[in-house]
């Protein structure tokens, strides 16, 4: 992967890409945030600012595709941006009152293909005083797009970075029912005259001290639904990309009181509609999404002590699906599921979370889900049956398929 310095640019290669933004969760809480930019470095309308509460450009060349603690992903689709469209730029916001940028030491910004993870910028931030930040930008330049580092920030908050975009944030104001920091778009753009660092106020002696101004209200928690014995399916909605996520702590995983490391990996079989049936999984065969079976697994990532594997599903090619049965498997060391934590869900509009069994020793793979395509819609049913490997799995879902003799039962 290439890291990028500040202020340096590179091009991009692919019209289709995540621009993923991490950071330490333990450190708090930072508001990714998008900006859709004209010629004259302002957004066009309220649909221009891309963030928790409005994930989705109308357009379709922009949306958030991910929103957890420590990892924000948008994705972009270059070929759908507007012609009046110049950057895109993708900025973070300290939300927890008192903090700086510099309580995130390590938050950085990845763009990655297909999974993997081509070009970066990590922020240097030790005695950051700024509490937003301009993270990186998409940009056209000549009829080609780049990719820079910018790594710029403002001493104020959101709502000053709303208002250098062109968003008038209206103050807080009872009278108004307009709740405050709420982003509606200038009539009229005017340029920002206030100064980013707000004005210390000078209070005469003898009078009471003002009042200190209301800490900005927290992103609205996602919604989750969880998938168990007595609610096992759900209708996903429509979106071009389903991601899939399996988390699970590293230091646990036998018994109790001598835990080690618990090993997972995540895989998928698939079946499409021209009757192929195949299997995807990292250590063989993990896929691909610009094309058939349209399913990819990717690289586990460490955070915090735990770890994370992501599936995606190219909705976008839904019609060439037919069916999919999603697993995981203990890799490495005995089968046994003891003492371990472990979650499994899909990251769309609400996180929608997959109940994970109790027992299971002796069997090393675990069936998730399987997801119907067959109807126009993205039907997913729980299933929570423990299995000794892969193939008894298949054999049991009706897939049939060539084993080697090497496959790792």
């Amino acid at each position: 992967m290439q890291r990028l310095p500040m202020g340096g640019n590179v091009p991009l290669n692919a019209a289709r890409f995540d621009v993923v933004v991490d950071w330490p969760a333990r450190c708090g809480v930072l508001d990714a945030s998008a900006y859709m930019l004209g010629a004259d470095g302002r957004v066009r309308g309220d649909a221009d600012m891309i963030f928790y509460n409005q994930r989705v450009d109308v357009s379709g060349c922009l949306r958030i595709t991910e929103i957890d603690a420590g990892t924000t992903c948008f994705t972009f689709d270059l070929p759908m941006v507007p012609e009046d469209i110049e950057r895109i730029v993708i900025c973070t916001t300290v939300e927890d009152p008192g903090k700086t940028m510099a309580a995130f030491e390590g938050v950085n910004a990845r763009v990655l293909t297909n999974g993997e993870a081509s070009l970066g910028f990590y922020p240097e931030l030790a005695g950051a005083t700024v509490v937003a930040m301009q993270l990186v930008e998409v940009y056209r330049r000549n009829g080609t797009w780049k990719l820079r580092a910018v790594g710029q920030g403002f001493d104020a908050g959101l709502g000053a970075l709303a208002r250098y975009f062109g968003i008038d944030v209206a103050e807080s104001d009872d009278s108004s029912g307009q709740t405050p920091d709420s982003p509606t778009v200038a009539q009229t753009p005017q340029p920002v005259t206030e100064p980013l660092v707000p004005v210390r106020q000078i209070v005469p002696p003898g009078s009471p001290p003002p009042p200190s101004p209301s800490p900005p209200a927290p992103p609205p928690p996602q919604a989750q639904r969880r998938l168990g014995v007595g609610n096992p399916r759900i209708e996903l909605p429509a979106l071009s990309l389903l991601n899939c996520k399996l988390s699970w702590s590293e230091d646990v995983g036998g018994a109790q009181w001598r835990a080690r490391p618990l090993d997972l990996a995540l895989g998928a079989f698939y079946r499409l509609r021209d009757g192929r049936d195949g299997l995807v999984q990292l250590c063989d065969f993990p896929g691909a999404l610009d094309r058939a079976p349209w399913i990819q697994v990717l690289p586990s990532e460490a955070k915090s002590g735990h770890r994370d594997l992501s599936l995606r599903i190219n909705l976008d090619q839904w019609h060439a699906l037919s069916h999919c049965v999603l697993f995981a498997y203990i890799a490495n060391g005995a089968a046994n599921w003891r003492a371990r934590e472990v979650e499994f869900f899909f990251a769309v509009n609400e996180r929608v979370s997959v109940d994970i069994p109790s027992g299971g020793d002796g069997n090393a793979v675990l069936a998730l889900a399987s997801i119907d395509f067959t109807a126009g819609t993205v039907a997913v049913t729980r299933m929570g049956d423990f299995f000794t490997t892969q193939r008894h799995l298949a054999e049991q879902v009706g897939w049939r398929l060539n084993w080697r003799s090497n496959e790792l039962d």
